[in-house]
């Protein structure tokens, strides 16, 4: 680093000396005072690596030179045996687990004492953070070349930008604290677009159902299997699925990138629920939905409340029957 002092030493052939910006008087360096201070590095290494499932190794095909038909590595099927890693961070969606593998390694000369490791996260809408993680100090120094890890999962309830907060403390030499803070951020995604609107079946004059029709869209880049779509309803409702149609056993299961697959559900009154509920209900429930991954990574999300403006009474019905 560059010296602190911008004054020159002066003495028998020493430049002249220049004035300071400010007008002030220079005065002159002692060669033999205390060198300019410099910040020691830590002897700590700090590394975060997502932990998520592999993907399967694809093969272009290899003409034959004998007959000129393509072969592949196994046989004639377009993938092989192998699996890859991921070689970036990959993209991470709302509803998932994410898992991260930190390693802190000493790698310095000497026996750090007293180590310790916390990890947090916090979200772009809260000033909270989160502990994930923690290990107090040590009983034992962390020795040379040595590591510590850890392992931390945090199931992802909000979408945005996300802050992981890697803290690791050791005293030095002389017992003074020191400490290494970094900061991992990505961010989160909506895998699933959902919009939801309903619409109230009348019976006479009071209303005796509503149906809440649901479109879900696959919003990732990849082929989502859906392992349970439901509605969940609110207070003093019963819901009844509608989606028990022909194709296998009413829902369409595998959803590609863009699909969009519509559910319907009819909402009624619940048994011993007061007059009036079905008619009052602004809040009528929300959808949940269960995923899988292409490599069986699991997803779990509810979507907002599915809100309904309730009819305000009349004070005047009519209605002709013949």
């Amino acid at each position: 680093p560059a010296p602190i002092s911008r004054w020159t030493a002066g003495g028998a052939g020493a430049p002249a000396r220049r004035a300071s910006p400010r007008g002030r008087k220079d005065r002159r360096m002692d060669p033999a005072g205390p060198p300019p201070f410099q910040a020691q590095p830590n002897a700590l290494s700090l590394k975060v690596m997502r932990l998520c499932k592999p993907t399967f190794q694809g093969g272009l095909p290899v003409p034959n030179p004998t007959s000129g038909m393509p072969l592949t590595a196994d046989s004639d099927f377009a993938l092989r045996g192998a699996l890859a890693l991921p070689q970036s961070f990959g993209n991470i969606y709302l509803g998932e687990q994410f898992t991260a593998f930190i390693s802190v390694c000493n790698q310095g000369s000497a026996p750090l004492a007293g180590f310790g490791l916390k990890v947090e996260v916090q979200t772009s809408t809260s000033t909270q953070r989160q502990l994930l993680y923690a290990q107090g100090p040590r009983a034992a120094p962390l020795a040379p070349g040595a590591r510590a890890d850890a392992v931390v999962t945090h199931e992802l309830r909000e979408v945005g930008f996300h802050i992981l907060i890697c803290t690791a403390t050791h005293g030095d030499g002389a017992g003074e604290p020191r400490t290494l803070r970094k900061f991992f951020k990505f961010n989160v995604q909506n895998p699933l677009s959902m919009k939801s609107k309903s619409h109230t079946l009348y019976a006479g004059p009071q209303p005796d159902a509503v149906v809440v029709e649901t479109q879900v869209q696959n919003a990732t880049a990849a082929p989502l299997h859906l392992t349970s779509v439901s509605f969940l309803p609110g207070p003093d409702l019963a819901v009844q699925d509608l989606n028990a149609f022909a194709l296998g056993n009413g829902q369409m299961r595998g959803l590609a990138p863009g699909d969009v697959q519509q559910y319907m559900y009819r909402l009624r009154a619940a048994p011993g629920a007061p007059p009036g509920a079905l008619r009052n209900a602004s809040a009528l429930g929300r959808m949940e939905v269960h995923w899988r991954g292409p490599m069986a990574e699991a997803g779990h999300l509810q979507s907002n409340t599915v809100q309904r403006r309730p009819q305000a009474p009349r004070p005047i019905e009519v209605f002709w029957e013949r």
